[in-house]
């Protein structure tokens, strides 16, 4: 594992969170923490917390009506600037949160029983939320942070969340937290402001579509010079449909090939290694 970027660019400090987010992936949840302090502190600026840091969750809150709370949440560290004390992040590891049926979400009641957590560790003085969770079918991680109510710090208004699922290539969360990193490492806004817009995943879904217009462009071209427009144009369209549904399957994990549920670059992988068996790639 490389060492903390320090002073340099944010390209090094999206391979420095890449590298953690390859190291935590194959790790049960209770060993997360370790990574998410690395990336919250050589990312985001954090104060890392002691290894050991956790706090008790009370089991009302554990109870809480569509909360699913393990019984004690890693402290992962503060984030603190001329602005005052901002931030305080805590992960919940919510794959041993007791017997309930298993989810690929985090429940809003899930959402908000952890910021109260959070809040009354911190003897009545408000603090902004980093929320960590550990999925609770292991599938990944989600950061979520949301701004208090004014008046009753410990409910959240504007949640926003980002997910890292383990067969994925982690790009919004990436995109995100080099964001949040460098508007914090300028000092221009507050903290709170920083996780505000760089969690808006708005801009992310914009050039997703983007480069999905290119790319569907440039198909339906190369597919005209063999095949009439119309026809190119019902090809291409009945195949990225098929494409992202596969590939939406396969990040909730229920496509796999040879137990890797990356099953498009999987598929890909295979394909290349024995081309001539399948004929095309597409057959």
């Amino acid at each position: 594992m490389q060492n903390f970027p320090g002073s340099g660019g944010l390209g090094d400090r999206r391979r420095f969170a890449l590298d953690w987010l390859n190291a935590m992936a194959p790790l049960p949840g209770r060993e997360h923490p370790a990574g998410l302090r690395e990336i919250a502190a050589g990312v985001l600026g954090f104060t890392a917390a002691p290894a050991a840091a956790a706090l008790a969750v009370p089991q009302d809150l554990r109870a809480a009506r569509g909360a699913r709370l393990p019984d004690r949440a890693a402290v992962i560290g503060d984030l603190s600037n001329e602005y005052g004390p901002g931030y305080k992040a805590l992960h919940f590891d919510l794959s041993a949160a007791g017997d309930h049926p298993p989810q690929s979400y985090v429940t809003n009641a899930s959402i908000q029983a952890a910021n109260r957590v959070l809040q009354e560790s911190t003897a009545g003085r408000e603090r902004y939320p980093l929320l960590l969770f550990t999925l609770p079918d292991s599938s990944g991680i989600q950061f979520v942070t949301g701004l208090p109510v004014p008046g009753n710090s410990n409910r959240l208004q504007e949640v926003r969340r980002v997910t890292a699922y383990w067969n994925s290539r982690y790009r919004t969360l990436l995109d995100c937290l080099e964001s949040v990193g460098q508007a914090i490492v300028r000092g221009e806004v507050p903290p709170q402001q920083a996780f505000r817009d760089g969690f808006n995943v708005q801009p992310v879904t914009e050039q997703f579509f983007a480069d999905y217009k290119r790319v569907y462009d440039d198909t339906v071209r190369w597919l005209t010079a063999a095949a009439q427009r119309q026809d190119a144009e019902q090809f291409t369209q009945t195949l990225f449909n098929r494409l992202l549904f596969i590939q939406f399957i396969s990040r909730k994990g229920w496509l796999a090939l040879a137990g890797n549920s990356d099953y498009l670059n999987a598929l890909w992988r295979d394909y290349q290694q024995n081309p001539g068996a399948k004929g095309n790639f597409h057959a």
